[in-house]
């Protein structure tokens, strides 16, 4: 299972520049109240990669980042990563989309992927049809 504990994850901000991403959360302290700031521990995102496209699944309880190079499951709560897939061909992804559990990518080579991404199931990243 997923590894949050039913716990609520914080509410995030993904900032995707060309060759880096950030990831702000809110945070509360006693001088400056509730703000923004940057995620230090990025845990199984990835800080280093242009975001293509991210989104919270399963009722808050996973997100999905997809970079050029792959397509990350991760624990909403503790960022955890659940799961990875890459285009079997090597080439980049250039766009996503998601519905529910289910994910539609694009690649640079012209081959469309359907994921289900699903952190309850055994096969986190299930391929259906390409």
């Amino acid at each position: 299972g997923g590894g949050s504990g039913g716990g609520v994850a914080p509410a995030r901000l993904v900032l995707s520049f060309v060759s880096e991403t950030r990831l702000l959360a809110m945070a509360r302290d006693e001088e400056e109240g509730d703000h923004l700031a940057e995620v230090e521990e990025g845990g199984g995102f990835d800080t280093e990669s242009a975001t293509v496209f991210a989104a919270s699944l399963a009722g808050g309880a996973a997100i999905v980042q997809a970079t050029s190079r792959c397509l990350l499951l991760l624990d909403a709560a503790s960022l955890s990563q659940l799961g990875v897939w890459s285009p079997p061909d090597g080439a980049a992804i250039t766009l996503a989309a998601a519905h529910g559990t289910t994910l539609l990518l694009a690649t640079a080579g012209r081959t469309v992927a359907l994921l289900r991404c699903d952190p309850a199931a055994g096969e986190p990243i299930a391929l259906l049809a390409t």
